[in-house]
């Protein structure tokens, strides 16, 4: 059974430099759910950062789904 895991990227476009990517604490059933998830987690990162660090750091948060395989145990 395939579940995914959710990266998130902080970038800053002014210093040309990201940082190392942070795993979510959660495990995905599906793509969909992880996808979605993602642009929640860097809508709600962008506000809590607020205008200025953002517009100063030209702050960018990119995300990425990877399938994994799980194992089932018994």
């Amino acid at each position: 059974m395939a579940e995914y895991i959710l990266l998130i990227h902080f970038c800053s476009l002014l210093a040309d430099d990201c940082s190392k990517p942070q795993e979510h604490t959660i495990r995905f059933a599906d793509y969909y759910s992880c996808m979605l998830t993602g642009y929640a987690d860097g809508l709600q990162m962008i506000e809590e950062n607020g205008p200025e660090v953002v517009n100063t750091l030209e702050l960018t948060i990119g995300h990425e789904c990877i399938k994994i395989e799980s194992e089932i145990s018994e």
